[in-house]
């Protein structure tokens, strides 16, 4: 009972806010729960009685479970038929589940450095035809505060399909990867970019368990791409009507590393994202200058 009698004392601070607490000249009455403690200090001794409180039909009684005597150094305690817990706040919230393994998919665009679509590169991607896919496969937190904050890392693997709009094309001729349009008579029916990177975030995520579920969340960082594969490629009919397609290029100057900033947020295995690269989709001086942009929906593995 003295490790109980210390665990109220040390954690007197967290009991005070859920409890009603009644000052006497030399008594203090300690209201946890369906618990009374009743402490009373004189010179020479410190008397603790705790009490339950009981209800049977009409009538409700405050029966004694717990007394002790602590004087000059020795105690007595006496313990009745029953015994009594007292369930401390929960204060530490950490960080169990990282969103980062899942599967997502969203809208992919290309913008100038100032978030503008179609910014007279000469190129003009058609939003509701381009997309994004995630495949997040692993990740892990480092919890760094109580208060639910981690760092995030992991793998994944990402796929970029960009379709152009305008009977344009993506071509490097001389080193260079260009905008060119279609020749005379012919009508691209499709005209896309594709790439596939293999991704490494770091994010700061913060959560917060909202009623026993699965935590409200927050994430914002970086992610490093590395790039895997790429191509350009246009389809259209040939002037006898023949259907032909036809790989104008699979390195066309892109970035072999890249870096997005990314921010979530969602609900237990569901979150929305916003991507951007503060990067040129190409090397300098070796193609046009845009910068990837994209918003979509994560589901998250646990």
């Amino acid at each position: 009972m003295k490790k109980v009698i210390f665990l109220i004392v040390a954690c007197f601070p967290f009991i005070m806010k859920g409890t009603e607490i009644q000052s006497l000249p030399t008594d203090t009455i300690i209201r946890v729960a369906n618990k009374h403690i009743q402490v009373k200090e004189s010179d020479e001794r410190l008397k603790v009685k705790v009490f339950e409180v009981v209800e049977e039909e009409d009538t409700v009684y405050n029966e004694q479970v717990f007394e002790g005597i602590y004087k000059n150094g020795t105690s007595r305690e006496r313990r009745f038929h029953n015994s009594f817990t007292i369930t401390l706040p929960k204060w530490r919230q950490r960080v169990s589940d990282p969103h980062w393994s899942g599967f997502g998919m969203g809208f992919a665009n290309l913008t100038d450095g100032s978030l503008r679509m179609n910014s007279g590169e000469g190129i003009d991607v058609k939003s509701g035809k381009s997309f994004q896919f995630n495949w997040n496969l692993y990740d892990h937190a480092f919890q760094i505060s109580r208060l639910g904050w981690a760092v995030v890392t992991g793998l994944g693997f990402r796929w970029d399909v960009y379709r152009f709009d305008g009977n344009v094309r993506l071509q490097e001729i001389e080193g260079i990867t260009r905008v060119l349009p279609a020749p005379q008579g012919i009508y691209y029916s499709t005209s896309r970019l594709k790439m596939t990177r293999l991704t490494i975030p770091l994010l700061l995520e913060w959560q917060r368990d909202l009623r026993h579920h699965k935590p409200f969340f927050i994430s914002a960082g970086i992610v490093g791409g590395a790039k895997i594969y790429s191509n350009s490629v246009i389809k259209y009919r040939d002037d006898r009507g023949h259907k032909q397609k036809d790989v104008l290029g699979k390195d066309l100057n892109l970035r072999p590393v890249t870096m997005d900033i990314l921010a979530q947020v969602g609900y237990r295995s569901l979150g929305v994202y916003a991507m951007y690269s503060p990067i040129s989709l190409f090397e300098k001086n070796k193609g046009p200058k845009v910068c990837p942009v994209s918003i979509g929906v994560m589901w998250y593995f646990f």
